[in-house]
């Protein structure tokens, strides 16, 4: 609860509270864009030769933020590039990756930030789930 400039009493709820308080402006929930649940069956896709001993999958695009869902695999030096243009979150399913000097495995979530890019080169044959937030306006 806060007060306004004459003394009025608001009350909001705190999550909202707060978004408003970082982003300056008023929280808008948009309408709902889709009616059901949206059910992937990924063995429904073709994989996609991509370079340097990657394939992959495109999943969807949803949204007109453009909310991206892929999967990749690989074969041991293949290379997933991540790219500048959107914030990504890369779930390793199987194998292993090397990021920055560093060597990942199954079941590590990596997140590559809005202006970054980074590369994942496969250690050994590998899978990934990988989520590209809305492009940055």
């Amino acid at each position: 609860m806060t007060t306004d400039e004459d003394g009025n009493e608001v009350r909001k709820d705190g999550t909202n509270a707060v978004w408003e308080a970082v982003n300056q402006k008023p929280l808008v929930i948009p309408s709902p864009k889709y009616g059901q649940p949206v059910v992937m069956r990924p063995d429904g896709y073709d994989w996609r030769s991509g370079p340097a001993g990657v394939e992959s999958k495109n999943l969807g695009h949803f949204t007109e933020g453009d909310l991206t869902l892929s999967t990749y695999r690989w074969a041991a030096g293949g290379r997933v590039a991540l790219g500048a243009e959107r914030t990504s979150i890369v779930w390793l399913a199987q194998g292993s990756v090397s990021l920055d000097g560093r060597t990942l495995g199954p079941r590590t979530l990596v997140f590559s930030d809005y202006g970054e890019e980074h590369e994942l080169v496969g250690e050994e044959p590998g899978a990934a789930t990988v989520i590209g937030l809305p492009v940055a306006e």
